[in-house]
């Protein structure tokens, strides 16, 4: 008798891979049927979590048809089964695996358009968390808005591509628009939960690089170096009002923030 962690494994096992030998074993009084009985469970979980992956990644659904689509889940459930009970949260991994499925090495754009998918997907479900302070920012002294450091909504991405996965996003959208879409010319995508929804906003160089840096924690001197080195023309004061009107600033931190290298 299996003790019930080896039990669940060998249960898991038999409904994601196949592989039920050792849960068959364990089944008293091995009737007959009981390896149908799991091969029901393992078809209803394949397609539990095929259907999962469908409504999070439908443009990818889409781009490839039902069939392939189904095709693809498959091989990702096998390989990498879910590690958490939420559903919500099944395919963090899967852009890269279609990034590496032989089969789609013919659809170059398609790993950045399940990318896009899935930032969408957690930009809905990510916690929500105060908007900024603007008061608080407007009151600090001059001389210390340089060393501000801002923390971002969870729900925010920051997603670069080589191709216009933002066009062909929307040209899938329903109704599905006809005509080819160019795919080239890439796209610099800020991903976030709009008022009415995960939404995504399409940005300047420099206002990608401005954002992703302060994202990546560096003060706001240094974050608007960056994104003049891009373009001497870019606004920083025009930008940030932008970023608290879209409400993907949460907070400041003046007290933490590192001095700018000289």
């Amino acid at each position: 008798m299996l003790a019930l962690p080896d039990l669940q494994d060998a249960f898991r096992d038999a409904l994601l891979d196949g592989n039920a030998k050792r849960i068959l074993r364990e089944i008293e009084n091995r009737r007959v049927g009981a390896a149908g009985a799991l091969a029901i469970y393992r078809n209803h979980v394949r397609l539990s979590l095929t259907a999962a992956l469908r409504t999070t990644f439908p443009v990818v659904c889409r781009l490839v048809d039902e069939r392939f689509f189904a095709f693809a889940a498959h091989a990702y459930i096998q390989a990498q089964p879910p590690s958490a009970p939420c559903l919500a949260e099944y395919g963090v991994s899967f852009p890269d695996f279609l990034a590496g499925f032989a089969p789609c090495r013919s659809l170059p754009y398609i790993a950045d358009v399940a990318r896009l998918e899935w930032a969408l997907n957690l930009a809905q479900i990510a916690p929500h968390a105060p908007t900024l302070d603007r008061a608080a920012l407007a009151a600090l002294p001059a001389e210390a808005l340089p060393r501000v450091v801002f923390t971002f909504s969870p729900s925010v991405r920051l997603l670069a591509s080589s191709y216009a996965v933002d066009r062909i996003w929307f040209a899938n959208q329903e109704p599905v628009q006809a005509g080819v879409v160019e795919l080239g010319g890439g796209a610099r995508l800020q991903v976030y939960r709009a008022v009415d929804g995960a939404a995504f906003d399409t940005l300047e160089p420099a206002e990608f690089l401005f954002r992703q840096a302060l994202q990546r924690g560096l003060t706001l001197g240094e974050a608007a170096e960056i994104a003049a080195a891009a373009d001497p023309m870019f606004d920083l004061a025009l930008d940030l009002r932008r970023m608290m009107q879209e409400g993907i600033l949460s907070s400041f931190n003046p007290a933490q923030a590192k001095e700018m290298t000289p």
